[in-house]
Parts: C-alpha cells; sequence; structure tokens
C-alpha cells in the first residue's frame, strides 16, 4: 500500500501513479514480480484515511482512541473477511501505512456486544430505572462494557461524563463494587451447588452399579446348585 498526495489540486495523485491504461504501475510490479500495489491518496483526517487504506472493503463506522492511538473499525459482515485480507494482510498493511492500531469488526459482533453491554450495566441499581440521569446507554457510549469495567474505573473517569457530580460519581461506583460483589457470590453459590450436584449424582450411580452386582451374584448361585 502506498499513499501519495498533490499539493497542485489539478494533479490527480492516484491517475499520475498508474499512468495511462495503468503502464507506470504496471511496470513496478512487474518489477517487483507480480507484487499487487494499492495506491491511496492521503489524507490529513486520520478516520478517512483509514477508510481509504482499508479498501476494497467498506467501512460502516470508526470509533477513535486517541490515548491508545489506535480506532475500531466497523464494517459490515459480508465486508469482514475482504477487511481483514488473506492471513490479516490488508489490515496488517492498512495500520502499518496509517500509524494505527485497527480493529475490525463486524456490525452483528458489535450489536450483540451492544446488547449484552446494556444488560449488564442495567443491573446496577439506580442505573436501569426510568427516572436515571446515568442510562446505561451513556455509561455504554463512554466505554464501559459491562459491570466490571465500571467497576474497575476511577472517580475521575466517571467525572469525564458530561452532567455528573462527584457525589453522583461516588454513588454509582458504589453501587457497581456491590453489584459485582453479589454477583461474585451469586456465581460461587451456583459453582458450589453444581459440584454437590454431581457428587450426588455421582453416588447414585455408584449405587446402582453395587445393587446390579449383587443382583447377578444372587441369580448366578441358585442356577451354579441346579447344576
Amino acid at each position: 500500500k502506498i499513499a501519495v498526495f498533490s499539493k497542485d489540486t489539478s494533479i490527480d495523485p492516484v491517475g499520475a501513479c498508474v499512468g495511462m491504461k495503468g503502464t507506470r504501475v504496471q511496470a513496478v510490479v512487474q518489477e517487483l514480480r507480480g507484487e499487487r500495489i494499492d495506491i491511496v491518496p492521503w489524507t490529513s483526517d486520520p478516520a478517512e484515511y483509514v477508510c481509504r487504506a482499508i479498501l476494497p472493503a467498506k467501512v460502516s463506522k470508526i470509533i477513535i482512541d486517541e490515548d491508545e492511538n489506535a480506532m475500531e473499525v466497523i464494517v459490515p459482515d459480508d465486508q469482514l473477511s475482504l477487511a481483514i485480507g488473506k492471513k490479516g494482510q490488508n489490515v496488517r498493511l492498512a495500520s502499518r501505512l496509517t500509524n494505527w492500531k485497527l480493529d475490525i469488526r463486524s456490525d452483528s459482533e458489535v450489536e450483540l456486544e451492544h446488547v449484552q453491554a446494556l444488560e449488564s450495566l442495567n443491573g446496577i441499581p439506580g442505573i436501569g430505572d426510568a427516572n436515571a440521569d446515568i442510562t446505561a446507554e451513556l455509561l455504554y457510549q463512554q466505554g464501559f462494557k459491562s459491570v466490571q469495567d465500571l467497576a474497575t474505573a476511577d472517580l475521575a473517569t466517571l467525572l469525564d461524563i458530561e452532567g455528573i457530580s462527584p457525589e453522583r460519581a461516588a454513588v454509582i461506583l458504589q453501587a457497581t463494587k456491590e453489584h459485582v460483589e453479589l454477583l461474585a457470590a451469586s456465581q460461587q453459590e451456583e459453582e458450589v451447588q453444581a459440584v454437590d450436584s454431581a457428587a450426588e449424582e455421582s453416588g447414585e450411580d455408584s449405587a446402582v452399579t453395587d445393587g446390579g452386582e449383587e443382583s447377578g451374584d444372587s441369580m448366578a448361585a441358585p442356577a451354579a446348585e441346579d447344576v
């Protein structure tokens, strides 16, 4: 992948590199023994630049994380394999060209994550209420995808949410941590019950087997006496 740009607006940089009927680029391809070359028009807009670099796949949405220098690139389901490329080559070259970490995801995958995140976050007391000032959708838009994500956040992170006061943020964090503790205790109790149930079933199977062997012996004895 090659990015090109021209200061002269009357010049098409991609067309200039491709040449008449592709003669220029084909000469380079032959010199490189058939290596495919993608010529991408450069732009200063990072999101647009990534969209161009990921071609021929179409992009539905891009989420930018400037702190991590990363982008989440969401594409239609039927474009996922095209965006990733054979053995991940397309996305790998696009990442190197744009100097951004790229995570390619499908629309259906993101939608499923969205539904699961809202279900998880709505379980926090005071979040799923009809009149709540802080909703699960708002938390999801801020990057929280589960109660565990929110429980590990600090107060300063929550205060970045517009309209939330320090007091309200502290209450949400406390409620979230208590909710996570309850979930952990409930999960532990379910695991213990599962182990007990498995042990009981194992004991019942053993008793049935032993009973079957005794019945077999008692039936075999009269047969021997008869003989």
